[in-house]
Order: C-alpha cells, then structure tokens, then sequence
C-alpha cells in the first residue's frame, strides 16, 4: 500500500526585511522580518498588549498583584530584588517618576517621622547637643550668632514673649527696683562659677514662672547660661549641685538711687 507522498515546502525568493532592510530568505510566504526583527517586533507587540491589558484591567490587575505579595512576600522581595539588580536605570526612574507624582505626600510622611523619631529619640539628640556644645563652644556661638543674624523675627518674638512672662504681676516699682538691681550688679562676676559675668539670669527660668523680680536677677557666663539654657526645668540651686558649686542665694534689696544722681 502506497502511503502519501510528503508535500514539500516551496522555496520562496529572498527578500528585503521591512524593519532592517537586510535580505532574508523567508520561511513563508507572509513572513516580511528577518529572524532577528521577528523575534524584536514580537517583544515590543506582547509589551504593548500587556501594557493595554493592565490600562484596561488596571483595578483587578492591583488587586491581584496586592494579593500575592501577601501570599507570598518572600518570593515577592525576591523576584523584586533580582529586577532591581538587572535594571537599576528603571529603577532609579521609576523612583523619581513615584516621588514626583506623589512629593506632598510623602514631604507629609517624611515630617511626621522625622518628628516621631525626634520624640523617641529627644534625650540622646540633648545629650549630643550638650556634649558638643560644651567640646566646641566658640563654634556653638558663632553658629548661633549667624542664625539669629539671619532670622532677627525669631529673637524679636522670643524677647516679647519672655518680657510679657517676666513682668508678669510686677508692679511699677518692682521694674524700677530691678533695674537698679540690674545697674548695680553690672560688673559682678558669673554667680554660677566665678568666672567672668557677661550676660544677665534669672534664678527661676521665666520659662518654668520665675518673672523679673529684683531677686530673682544676677549675672552669669555665657557658657553657664547656655548649659542652663537645655535644662529650662532647673532653677538656679538644681544647676549649681549639678555643678558641685552649690552656695545659698542672699540676695540684697538694691538702694534706688535719685535721677540726676
């Protein structure tokens, strides 16, 4: 029994290719790319119709990809890192494309963390602060003198708020008693360590309700004042034992003296 004869495929003329111009012998009659472009333009075919597939299945297609990260998030970060690792141009384009679309967003999450781990973290910050201020400070001064240069509002609201708290119940004569206290003790050296006074304190900080009473006012160096200055919940007396200076505190009342006098 004879069986069928075995058709053979005819051979078909070489031709340009329509992508790259380069001549091909062709496999079928419809075939218009080379080897190389067919498998090129079959790429950028299958991207495009992934690409229109997800536009127009966006909400199933994240539903499902936010399912199997929670199925499976190890092979998740897995398969991700490899992306990343093989194209880290795209990456760094898609992060800047996210942080474009998405900037108030994430300036908000950024503020809100930044002060959360501000609130966690307040004592270690204080201490380096303190630390570096007491290594360095004739940079601490002159970055604060820079600062306040450059904002000149801030000292200003600073000084009124603490005017209005320092006289706060202070009659007429106790401001003039306090200002003779403050000519009076012009020249008196730092109470807190004997140093050289350049700058007038309140015992009490007007931060925790000490006002500006006549007594409540003497001298002090910068650096003991600026140590003073974290610690708005000590007063005086708590400084001085932190010091190992501690001596009692007598003030004596100021003699007004005479206009013209």
């Amino acid at each position: 029994m004879q069986g069928n004869p075995v058709k053979k495929k005819p051979a078909y003329k070489p031709r340009d290719c329509e992508r790259c111009g380069v001549p091909f012998t062709p496999l079928s009659g419809r075939a218009k790319r080379c080897p190389d472009c067919r498998g090129e333009h079959r790429a950028e075919w299958k991207k495009d119709y992934n690409h229109s597939y997800y536009e127009a299945n966006q909400s199933d297609m994240v539903e499902y990809a936010a399912q199997y990260r929670a199925e499976h998030p190890d092979e998740h970060r897995a398969a991700s890192k490899r992306w990343q690792e093989a194209n880290p141009d795209r990456k760094r384009s898609n992060d800047a494309t996210y942080r474009e679309r998405n900037r108030p967003r994430l300036r908000e999450e950024n503020r809100v963390a930044t002060r959360q781990s501000y609130i966690r973290h307040a004592e270690k910050r204080r201490a380096e602060a303190r630390r570096y201020a007491a290594e360095n400070p004739e940079k601490v001064r002159e970055a604060s003198r820079r600062w306040h240069a450059a904002h000149p509002e801030f000292r200003s609201a600073a000084n009124s708020r603490r005017r209005i708290k320092r006289r706060t119940g202070l009659s007429r004569e106790d401001g003039r008693v306090s200002l003779a206290r403050r000519t009076e003790i012009r020249g008196e050296p730092c109470f807190y360590c004997g140093g050289a006074g350049e700058e007038y304190e309140h015992y009490f900080p007007v931060a925790k309700g000490g006002t500006d009473i006549w007594a409540n006012i003497l001298r002090s160096c910068l650096p003991c004042n600026r140590g003073r200055g974290g610690k708005h919940e000590m007063c005086g007396t708590a400084f001085m034992l932190l010091k190992g200076t501690w001596k009692p505190f007598l003030p004596q009342e100021p003699v007004i003296k005479p206009r013209g006098a």
